[in-house]
């Protein structure tokens, strides 16, 4: 998948190839998932919350950051690469 935007610079840029594990959908804490919502494909670092809460952080901090529960969150699957052009 290309990435398009630059929500999760500097860890993932504009323009970057990721890979993306579709079987490891269950959240380990602080792991990076492409997550679906609203019919948007979301690249989000994932923080398990107390309680059915999960924190879904841009590693950009000018893009906002939100909590959902964690029974409504569909999970596409976990980063596992990334690559860029030099």
């Amino acid at each position: 998948m290309q990435i398009r935007g630059d929500s999760n610079a500097p860890t993932i840029g504009d323009g970057d190839i990721v890979l993306i594990d579709i079987q490891a959908t269950d959240i380990e804490d602080d792991k990076i998932y492409v997550i679906q919502d609203a019919g948007n494909l979301l690249v989000r670092r994932l923080q398990l919350e107390p309680g059915d809460k999960v924190r879904t952080l841009c590693d950009n901090p000018s893009h906002r950051e939100f909590e959902v529960a964690r029974s409504s969150l569909e999970i596409v699957g976990r980063l596992v690469w990334r690559g860029a052009l030099l």
